[in-house]
Formats: structure tokens, sequence, C-alpha cells
């Protein structure tokens, strides 16, 4: 993906949020719960060939991939996940990151993602869980 425009991953969200441009199309939401668990899916598009990165501090996400396949990058590592009638991925990371994630056109995605319990995780009785929980950044 040498010549395929890049973004941040807040305009991308916005472009998603607001219908897409000419970058993707579908039905996508994002909501928060009350707890500040947060999800995010639905069916995706992409009507170029493009790019979307961000700062990520430390998480952890259940991402549902029901069809197409996800291409993402965490630092210098890359994930190619195709869901071959659909797939649980746990994404975790102990650290700052740098996550990208690469859409090529006419590729489409449905998946819902999970993230937010961090807050639990980070509690003192569950201290000696995270070499477990974040032995691997990406495990299916």
């Amino acid at each position: 993906m040498e010549k395929a425009e890049h973004l941040n991953s807040s305009r991308f969200v916005n472009l998603v949020k607001s219908g897409g441009g000419s970058y993707v199309e579908g039905s996508y939401r994002f909501d928060t719960l009350s707890n500040g668990i947060s999800i995010h899916g639905g069916t995706v598009t992409a009507r170029c060939d493009f790019c979307s990165s961000r700062l990520a501090e430390p998480y952890v996400s259940f991402v549902l991939l029901l069809e197409g396949s996800l291409s993402f990058g965490i630092n210098r590592s890359r994930f190619q996940i195709d869901a071959d009638g659909g797939k649980v991925i746990l994404i975790s990371v102990g650290e700052e990151v740098l996550f990208s994630r690469y859409l090529y056109r006419g590729g489409k995605t449905v998946k819902m993602t999970i993230k937010g319990m961090e807050q639990w995780l980070l509690r003192p009785e569950y201290a000696r869980f995270a070499p477990l929980l974040y032995r691997e950044p990406v495990r299916i």
C-alpha cells in the first residue's frame, strides 16, 4: 500500500460517522455504555485503498469478525485475518503502540469491536494476570 492515502484515525472515525465520503460506504455505529465499555461495528466497504493510524494507549479489545478480513498493524508487526465463517480475535497491548488499519478498495468487512475492559483488568486483584493477558498482542 505504498501509494495509498493515510488518514489520522480521528478523521477516519468522523468520516465513517458522516457517511464515509469517498473512503467507505456502509452502516457503522459507535456507542459508549455508561460503564465505559465502547462498542463499534457494522458493515464497511472501502471505496479506495487507504491506511488509518493512531497512537493507542494500552488496551484490550475483542473483535467479532463475521465477514471479510482485517488488515492491521501494531507497531511494526502486520496482521491479516480472514473471517472464514466468523472469528473472535483478542487484541491486548500493554504499552502505547502505533495501531494502523489498512483498507483496500472493494474490501467488505462486517465486524463488531468491544473495548474498555482495562478498568477492571488494572485492579490490584487482577495484576497477576497482566503477563498472561499481554504476552501476545493478537490471539484468534
